[in-house]
């Protein structure tokens, strides 16, 4: 039963470390960000934060060139503010911190996080204060961490064909031209605002914390279709 065990163990274990692997080093999320950021060489003066209008809306060539800075882009793709907060914490941890924070805000982002895009945390379950800070809001399990290709399950195939995606990242920006014809908005007529009491108490403690760190905080809201 041990060698049965062990032997279905190995076996699982290749093709996850090869997904793995690819997820940390492609462009889909900005894969291996994380990396970067507990590697402690990142030191930036300005920094962006947000969810994927962040990570798709804000270019560093742009605001370096008007504003003279040294500037990254950590926009977490689907995540709201919960998240961008976390980062920006074990940014911190391990780098320098930057002088200004840039946050874009939008109708939805004082809510918790849910499980969209949750892949992109999967290389890195092992580190002990993503995964006390995700696994309940993206529902993954302590099995997912243990036995390998589990927290793959169901979306191999998606994976895959998002790996394909060629566009380059520069600083965290994912910068990329599309189609669009406005059909997405024929039959919406408001903007929904939800928010969660406990994400604004961690908002307000964060803004409380940057202001004794000295560094500056600024919300922008990135325009949208009128």
């Amino acid at each position: 039963m041990i060698l049965f065990l062990g032997s279905a163990y190995l076996l699982l274990a290749v093709p996850d470390t090869i997904l793995t692997n690819k997820i940390k080093h492609s462009t889909l999320d900005d894969g291996n960000v994380w990396d970067r950021i507990y590697s402690g060489k990142m030191d930036y003066d300005l920094l962006i934060l947000g969810s994927s209008r962040a990570y798709l809306h804000y270019d560093p060539r742009i605001i370096d060139s008007a504003l003279s800075t040294n500037c990254y882009n950590l926009g977490r793709n689907g995540k709201k503010i919960d998240i961008s907060l976390l980062t920006y914490d074990i940014y911190t941890e391990h780098n320098p911190a930057p002088r200004l924070v840039i946050v874009d805000i939008h109708s939805l982002s004082v809510e918790k996080s849910n499980p969209y895009h949750k892949q992109q945390f999967y290389p890195y379950l092992f580190k002990k204060e993503i995964y006390k800070n995700i696994h309940e809001t993206h529902r993954i399990r302590q099995s997912d961490r243990l036995i390998p290709m589990l927290k793959y399950r169901g979306s191999v195939k998606s994976i895959l064909n998002s790996l394909k995606n060629t566009n380059i990242i520069y600083k965290g920006y994912y910068g990329n031209d599309r189609n669009w014809d406005g059909s997405q908005l024929e039959h919406i007529d408001t903007i929904h605002y939800s928010h969660d009491s406990s994400v604004i108490k961690q908002t307000e403690q964060w803004l409380e914390k940057c202001k004794q760190d000295g560094v500056s905080v600024i919300f922008v809201h990135s325009p949208i279709y009128i």
